[in-house]
């Protein structure tokens, strides 16, 4: 396993949803984005999630 340290916030972090910001709408439901995230993350590594039978 690979260890490492963890990223603090950003500076603008804010822990009250409503000073906080996200991501436009669109990049959760476009396939478009979702074709490139495939391509440039999940078709890069195999992750190992389970055993076949354990998945549902």
């Amino acid at each position: 396993m690979t260890d490492y340290e963890p990223i603090p916030p950003p500076e603008n972090f804010h822990d009250q949803a409503e000073h906080s910001w996200t991501l436009p709408a669109y990049w959760y439901t476009d396939s478009k984005v979702f074709e490139k995230e495939k391509k440039q993350i999940f078709y890069k590594n195999w992750w190992y999630v389970g055993a076949l039978h354990q998945l549902s």
